[in-house]
């Protein structure tokens, strides 16, 4: 991307303001924190930092801020900051000076898919038609990282209505939205250069994009929603078309409800009771482990949880190929560790186990 976001210029007005205050307060005498690299730090590393005085939840949110606006114009990541970050972060560090940590995520920052209810920034889905639309309410999840201490810092670009929108005869790529057009995959942020691609598509997918979004969302049904697409196809709306949006249009909830719950009933049975139930119980196992996200359909169906690790990198393989001057980078490459409902502590603990076993994971380009 070349030209400057809204998200950019958002994030510099923090910062200058930042900046401002801190020459105002030059003749204040509070300890200033060393700087700590946040780049590859976990949670715990940046709540014993906090802890221990060498980290405030200000500085991180700042870094994290820089990081954003550095970067953004490059992988086009973020789809709104929220403008309150900075105060949260001071008020969150006074409450610490004061009571002490709430727990292990008292000022750390936090990204929400933009699928997510929050009422301090817009929740769109990353549809032109929403644009704007700020929630009268935070979702489930927000409230509750908020009330354990956590700062929403931004929301994040997504595939339009977790690509629930395009369908054959064309199919959207993963993180592309009407809205925020184009997520890139930082292991590779260039766009594909094949003459018969030519859209602006990226090299490396940026990853997949689930579950859905609220649409009380200025439009009031599925029906307005395409025919707000379809009268502003010149802003970008149906780049791929809407078919998965025609079609679910058509369903009628009361005639269609016993097939639906026929093939409900179908998909827990064959994915659970005789999927990964049987697999688990069968042969006494924990989880099951499958490359990349190929188990995450069958889980989803019955309601499974699945868990993703990052297992290293591969060569990039695409047809048509590649022109000969063209030399992709790996792409990152992850196994899952599905397993039955409620069993998230479990899959969580073997997954980490898995992770600090194997240390496969190598961080990407740290400049653009």
């Amino acid at each position: 991307m070349t030209a400057k976001t809204p998200v950019f210029y958002t994030i510099m007005s923090l910062l200058v303001t930042v900046a401002g205050c801190e020459i105002e307060s030059e003749q204040d005498t509070r300890t200033v924190a060393e700087p700590h690299d946040v780049t590859e730090a976990t949670i715990p590393e940046l709540q014993a930092a906090m802890s221990e005085g060498r980290l405030t939840a200000r500085d991180l949110v700042q870094q994290y801020l820089t990081r954003i606006a550095l970067y953004e114009n490059l992988l086009n990541a973020t789809i709104a900051v929220n403008p309150n970050a900075l105060a949260e972060a001071e008020r969150l560090d006074r409450e610490r000076a004061a009571t002490g940590a709430r727990g292990p995520l008292h000022g750390i920052p936090i990204a929400l898919k933009d699928n997510i209810h929050t009422t301090d920034m817009p929740t769109t889905g990353g549809a032109l038609a929403f644009e704007g639309f700020v929630p009268p309410y935070d979702a489930t999840v927000t409230e509750q990282l908020r009330d354990a201490g956590a700062i929403i810092i931004a929301k994040t670009v997504m595939t339009e209505l977790a690509n629930w929108v395009a369908g054959a005869p064309y199919r959207m790529p993963g993180n592309y939205s009407s809205l925020g057009e184009y997520g890139f995959n930082p292991y590779d942020p260039r766009r594909d250069p094949r003459p018969e691609i030519g859209d602006g598509l990226p090299v490396l997918s940026a990853g997949g994009s689930s579950s859905g979004i609220g649409t009380s969302a200025p439009l009031r049904s599925l029906t307005e929603l395409r025919e707000w697409n379809r009268e502003n196809e010149l802003l970008g709306t149906l780049k791929y078309e809407q078919s998965l949006l025609d079609i679910s249009d058509e369903v009628d909830l009361d005639l269609d409800r016993p097939r639906y719950e026929a093939d409900r009933a179908k998909d827990i049975e064959l994915n659970g009771a005789q999927g990964i139930d049987a697999a688990i119980a069968g042969n006494d196992l924990d989880a099951l482990l499958f490359p990349m996200t190929r188990g995450a359909d069958v889980s989803a169906r019955p309601g499974y949880p699945t868990v993703i690790v990052p297992m290293g990198l591969v060569p990039v393989e695409t047809e048509p190929a590649f022109p000969e001057d063209f030399e992709p980078q790996p792409a990152p490459f992850g196994v899952s560790f599905a397993g039955l409902p409620c069993s998230e502590p479990r899959l969580i603990a073997l997954a980490y186990a898995f992770e600090q076993a194997t240390l496969r994971r190598v961080p990407p380009p740290s400049t653009p």
